[in-house]
């Protein structure tokens, strides 16, 4: 699986994906990919999902194995104006590719914080 976390300001993480996987969400640090040290996350929101396609092929996303959302092509889908529904934010954000090579993209999570034991909570 080619995912790669890159922590943001703001209690926010991008991840970078090129490959199907799966993102534990729900957690503390030793457990949830997306938790910063000290912290425990009881869920995240979907913020924005950036995407590229081969012709050929499609991107979804899910909360577990309900299905969030089908990207085709190229391009980008904000959610931080909160008009879409979240259901089961502490589940598990699945990626599954059509076919191999079907492409790539960004997803942008705002984590929901339970606990935090870090001194630098706010750059977390």
């Amino acid at each position: 699986m080619a995912i790669t976390y890159f922590k943001k300001y703001k209690g926010t993480v991008l991840i970078h994906f090129n490959a199907a996987g799966t993102i534990i969400v729900a957690g503390n640090d030793s457990v949830s990919n997306i938790a910063s040290p000290g912290e425990v996350i009881g869920g995240a929101t979907i913020r924005r999902v950036v995407h590229g396609c081969n012709s050929a092929g499609h991107i979804t996303i899910s909360r577990a194995s309900n299905l969030f959302g089908i990207y085709v092509n190229s391009g980008k889908v904000d959610y931080s104006d909160g008009m879409t529904p979240q259901l089961d934010v502490a589940a598990n954000v699945v990626i599954a590719f059509s076919s191999a090579g079907a492409g790539a993209g960004f997803i942008e999570l705002q984590k929901i914080v339970t606990a935090n034991s870090s001194a630098s909570a706010s750059y977390n």
